[in-house]
């Protein structure tokens, strides 16, 4: 399955600009948890995808730290897939859970906290909703 939540036109207009690359993941990822912790997962399903897509546009373009851009696709992975779990998609949590982790293997890096980051994948891929509760702070999932 392919995640695409970004028209064609803005996401090369995030590529070709990184400032709003990083201010549309803010803007974006801020208003998708904020919807899911009101129990609106499926408002709240297109903020979140759309952070998803533009971590993993700052990871690619290199705009920021390497650390900084792993923990934003990781974050973005993570509540993405939460909201996908308490609507029932099970089939898309664990594609979006694998392409993050298949994503994050690919890059040549060995540090302890690339190590934290692809646990968190790892174990999220096997984890049910009352971790995912706790853990990221959505109570009303």
């Amino acid at each position: 399955m392919k995640h695409q939540f970004l028209c064609p036109n803005h996401r090369q207009e995030l590529i070709n600009k990184p400032t709003r690359a990083l201010c549309s993941w803010a803007n974006t990822n801020e208003t998708g948890v904020t919807l899911a912790s009101l129990g609106q997962h499926y408002d709240a399903l297109p903020h979140l995808g759309c952070a998803f897509e533009v971590a993993e546009i700052i990871l690619t373009g290199n705009f920021v730290e390497q650390e900084k851009a792993i923990t934003l696709l990781t974050k973005s992975a993570l509540i993405l897939a939460a909201s996908l779990e308490v609507l029932g998609y099970q089939e898309q949590r664990l594609s979006v859970l694998q392409l993050t982790l298949n994503r994050l293997n690919k890059l040549p890096n060995s540090s302890v906290f690339f190590s934290d980051q692809l646990n968190s994948l790892k174990l999220a891929l096997n984890i049910k909703k009352p971790y995912i509760r706790r853990h990221y702070g959505l109570h009303s999932l």
